[in-house]
Protein backbone atom coordinates (compact mmCIF):
# COMPACT_ATOMS: atom_id res chain seq x y z
CA UNK A 1 0.00 0.00 0.00
CA UNK A 2 1.37 3.35 -0.80
CA UNK A 3 -0.06 6.48 0.75
CA UNK A 4 -0.35 9.92 -0.65
CA UNK A 5 2.89 11.11 0.74
CA UNK A 6 4.75 8.41 -0.56
CA UNK A 7 5.13 5.94 2.61
CA UNK A 8 4.93 2.22 1.97
CA UNK A 9 3.63 -0.69 3.46
CA UNK A 10 4.41 -4.07 2.28
CA UNK A 11 0.77 -5.35 2.57
CA UNK A 12 0.60 -8.68 0.43
CA UNK A 13 -2.96 -9.68 1.54
CA UNK A 14 -4.21 -7.37 -0.94
CA UNK A 15 -1.73 -8.31 -3.51
CA UNK A 16 -4.25 -9.74 -5.93
CA UNK A 17 -6.29 -6.44 -6.38
CA UNK A 18 -5.68 -3.98 -8.78
CA UNK A 19 -4.12 -0.41 -7.87
CA UNK A 20 -6.90 1.45 -6.67
CA UNK A 21 -7.66 4.23 -3.63
CA UNK A 22 -8.26 2.90 -0.56
CA UNK A 23 -9.63 3.76 3.19
CA UNK A 24 -6.71 2.44 6.16
CA UNK A 25 -7.93 1.77 9.73
CA UNK A 26 -5.22 1.16 12.21
CA UNK A 27 -6.61 1.33 15.94
CA UNK A 28 -4.43 2.68 18.34
CA UNK A 29 -2.36 -0.02 19.78
CA UNK A 30 -1.11 -1.55 16.41
CA UNK A 31 1.10 1.42 16.26
CA UNK A 32 4.10 -0.26 18.05
CA UNK A 33 7.16 2.08 19.01
CA UNK A 34 10.11 0.27 17.86
CA UNK A 35 14.02 1.47 17.07
CA UNK A 36 13.43 -0.16 13.88
CA UNK A 37 10.05 1.73 12.75
CA UNK A 38 9.98 3.19 9.57
CA UNK A 39 7.48 5.90 10.74
CA UNK A 40 9.29 9.33 12.00
CA UNK A 41 6.75 9.99 14.43
CA UNK A 42 6.66 13.71 16.88
CA UNK A 43 4.53 13.55 20.17
CA UNK A 44 2.23 16.49 20.32
CA UNK A 45 0.56 15.86 23.88
CA UNK A 46 0.57 12.51 25.62
CA UNK A 47 -2.02 11.07 28.46
CA UNK A 48 -1.13 9.04 31.13
CA UNK A 49 -4.40 6.30 31.98
CA UNK A 50 -2.61 4.00 34.40
CA UNK A 51 -2.22 1.17 32.85
CA UNK A 52 -1.67 2.51 28.98
CA UNK A 53 -0.37 6.13 27.72
CA UNK A 54 -1.72 7.25 25.11
CA UNK A 55 -0.44 9.64 22.73
CA UNK A 56 -0.98 11.98 19.64
CA UNK A 57 1.79 12.07 17.14
CA UNK A 58 2.09 13.58 13.85
CA UNK A 59 4.00 11.80 11.44
CA UNK A 60 4.93 12.19 7.49
CA UNK A 61 1.20 11.11 6.33
CA UNK A 62 -0.70 12.48 9.10
CA UNK A 63 -1.43 15.04 10.97
CA UNK A 64 -2.90 13.52 14.26
CA UNK A 65 -2.17 9.72 14.69
CA UNK A 66 -3.69 8.35 18.15
CA UNK A 67 -1.14 5.75 19.55
CA UNK A 68 -2.28 3.88 22.63
CA UNK A 69 0.93 1.54 24.88
CA UNK A 70 1.06 0.00 27.72
CA UNK A 71 2.28 2.37 30.34
CA UNK A 72 5.76 2.20 31.58
CA UNK A 73 8.04 3.84 34.62
CA UNK A 74 11.05 3.83 33.01
CA UNK A 75 10.12 6.39 29.88
CA UNK A 76 9.48 9.97 30.37
CA UNK A 77 7.91 11.16 26.75
CA UNK A 78 6.55 14.22 26.31
CA UNK A 79 5.47 17.18 23.45
CA UNK A 80 8.33 17.51 20.76
CA UNK A 81 10.13 13.99 21.39
CA UNK A 82 10.40 12.00 18.37
CA UNK A 83 10.03 8.09 18.22
CA UNK A 84 9.84 5.36 15.66
CA UNK A 85 6.99 3.62 14.84
CA UNK A 86 6.00 0.59 12.81
CA UNK A 87 2.71 -0.85 12.33
CA UNK A 88 0.96 -3.90 13.01
CA UNK A 89 0.14 -5.03 9.62
CA UNK A 90 -1.78 -8.44 10.61
CA UNK A 91 -4.35 -5.69 12.14
CA UNK A 92 -5.17 -3.51 9.51
CA UNK A 93 -8.55 -2.99 8.26
CA UNK A 94 -8.66 -1.83 4.49
CA UNK A 95 -11.55 -0.28 3.05
CA UNK A 96 -13.02 0.75 -0.44
CA UNK A 97 -12.54 4.98 -0.85
CA UNK A 98 -15.84 5.29 0.40
CA UNK A 99 -15.74 2.59 3.40
CA UNK A 100 -18.41 0.90 2.52
CA UNK A 101 -16.75 -2.78 1.65
CA UNK A 102 -13.69 -4.02 3.86
CA UNK A 103 -11.73 -5.14 1.41
CA UNK A 104 -9.83 -8.09 3.41
CA UNK A 105 -13.12 -9.79 3.24
CA UNK A 106 -13.78 -9.77 -0.05
CA UNK A 107 -12.78 -13.58 -1.84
Amino acid sequence: MRFATGYQIAFSALAHLEEKDVRVSIRPEEFIRSETGDIVATIKDSTYLGLNTEYIMETPFAARVQVTEESTLDEDLGAGDQVRLAINTQKINVFTADGMVNLLEVE
